[in-house]
């Protein structure tokens, strides 16, 4: 099954924070990319349930938190961070 993924607009302020640690803009976007494409088919096996529908999800050195409302069929990015590979 395939859902649209969307992105808080917090994350645009995460996203900065990222670029300002180090990371290229090119390489934040192939993460970015590779997230959603990723969460965009059957989400609910990706990641690690937290709590309360919230998952995160690894990608190369970025991790993001997200739900799903699967009667939409819509998973939402709720933030993102750097992580240490």
């Amino acid at each position: 099954m395939t859902y649209q993924v969307e992105w808080d607009p917090e994350c645009f302020g995460q996203l900065d924070t990222i670029v300002a640690s180090g990371v290229t803009i090119e390489a934040l976007k192939y993460m970015v990319r590779l997230v959603e494409a990723e969460l965009s088919i059957n989400p609910l096996t990706k990641g690690n349930a937290l709590s309360e529908g919230l998952y995160d999800f690894d990608v190369l050195a970025i991790r993001v938190y997200f739900h799903v409302d699967d009667a939409r069929r819509v998973v939402t990015i709720d933030g993102m961070r750097l992580i240490e590979l």
